[in-house]
């Protein structure tokens, strides 16, 4: 039988992969970061820009074309998680990447919603 490199044959696990209990500690510990994360600060100047900006007529645009961003993302997260989770999988290489790509992937539609929320927040901070 050949040995797999990427695969832990001590532990039975692909090498990288998270146990359940490590997994869960990072998904609390990055919650508590979100909810910990403080509003922008706003000069007078960041209001003024904020109120300009939502009523520009490209702010719609724009937005919608992080949202499609969004939701593509989404779905390809979805798509590559039920890949990853398939009992039929056993590419552990194409696993890790598929693991590698979710995480990319989550970090892109975190910072795309944080870029449709932001001017919101500006205007919320200066209220």
């Amino acid at each position: 039988m050949a040995i797999n490199p990427v695969f832990d044959h001590e532990a039975n696990v692909p090498r990288g992969q998270f146990t359940q209990e490590e997994f869960s500690r990072t998904a609390r510990a990055l919650a508590a970061s979100k909810k910990k994360r403080a509003a922008p600060a706003v000069s007078s100047q960041a209001e003024v820009s904020a109120e300009n900006l939502v009523a520009n007529p490209y702010w719609k645009t724009y937005q919608q074309q992080i949202q499609a961003k969004i939701e593509e993302a989404g779905a390809e997260i979805a798509e590559l998680k039920d890949r990853v989770s398939d009992p039929g999988m056993l590419d552990y290489e194409q696993i890790l990447a598929d693991k590698m790509k979710i995480a990319v992937l989550g970090g892109k539609k975190q910072a795309w919603e944080e870029a449709v929320a932001l001017p919101k927040d500006i205007m919320d901070a200066a209220d």
